[in-house]
């Protein structure tokens, strides 16, 4: 039985997206030349390339990208457009159901970050522990200089990206057993979760 990478290293070109899927916010074009950057020997090689394909975006394609992701709490987006990875990632610290006063707290804080940067609050949640942390950080950045929050965004992007792929990675060897990713499950949580900055700086 093929295992993940395995599956990921013959696809045809056009599925390599589709399996995927998820990995970036409603953005599959992004991955749409990842398949040149094959074979893949490990995970970790995978997501270095994802990492890579993400920074290497022209300007304004990374804001597009910033701007395909939805506001914390955005109950709206969770009944409509918000992809299961980000309703199960804002869930997990209560984002979707919040108390009156921090949903008004949270609305004024995405407003103000929309109406300063030009596109949603991006942090990665599966590295925060609790709704407060997200409150310190969201305020933190909101006080960031313009011209250096468009990067903040994209590193957290591709936290979130490398951490999807542990996952899609670990979800696969659940349903396909092999010896690879019995041994690689460790691996993949400690790249899945690291703190990503710009490698051309």
């Amino acid at each position: 039985m093929l295992s993940y990478l395995t599956a990921l290293n013959q696809a045809a070109p056009e599925d390599v997206a589709v399996l995927l899927e998820g990995v970036v916010e409603r953005s599959p074009w992004v991955l749409e030349k990842l398949h040149t950057r094959r074979p893949f020997v490990d995970i970790a090689a995978l997501q270095k390339a994802i990492e890579e394909m993400i920074w290497g975006l022209p300007l304004e394609s990374r804001k597009n990208l910033a701007l395909a992701h939805p506001e914390l709490a955005d109950t709206v987006a969770a009944k409509t457009n918000m992809t299961s990875e980000s309703h199960r990632e804002q869930d997990r610290l209560g984002l979707l159901s919040l108390s009156k006063k921090d949903q008004q707290r949270l609305r004024r804080l995405n407003t103000d970050y929309r109406n300063r940067f030009g596109f949603p609050f991006i942090i990665a949640l599966e590295s925060q522990s609790d709704l407060q942390s997200v409150f310190t950080e969201f305020e933190k950045r909101l006080a960031s200089e313009a011209v250096d929050e468009l990067d903040a965004a994209t590193a957290q992007t591709v936290i979130v990206a490398r951490s999807r792929v542990a996952e899609l990675a670990e979800a696969y060897a659940l349903s396909h057993p092999s010896e690879e990713f019995m041994t690689t499950k460790n691996k993949t949580n400690d790249t899945g979760r690291q703190s990503i900055t710009n490698p051309a700086k």
